[in-house]
């Protein structure tokens, strides 16, 4: 909900400026213009909340593989590189 006031206000923060910059209106209409402004952006934001209302977590991967399609034979992780060295890098006393 948060996320749509805040396209709400940016929509229509900016449809005022763009107004304001090309002519200075009279208080009727700048009314008629914040409530056009209003009703647009709430009808875009709508559009775009309600397109993901149909996203859902997916606690396993079953919906994203085709069946019979993956087999696994082996359960065991290998790890190529298990050891790790550290050592200091030696530094240059000659600055030119």
């Amino acid at each position: 909900m948060k996320k749509f006031l805040l396209i709400l206000c940016a929509v229509l923060f900016v449809g005022l400026v763009t107004f304001f910059l090309l002519t200075m209106p009279d208080p009727i209409t700048l009314g008629v213009c914040v409530v056009i402004g209003i009703v647009a952006a709430a009808i875009s934001c709508g559009v775009m909340k309600g397109k993901l209302r149909t996203v859902r977590p997916q606690y396993r991967a079953d919906s994203y593989v085709r069946p019979g399609s993956f087999e696994l034979t082996v359960q065991s992780d290998v790890y190529l590189y298990s050891t790790t060295r550290r050592r200091a890098k030696p530094k240059q006393d000659d600055r030119s």
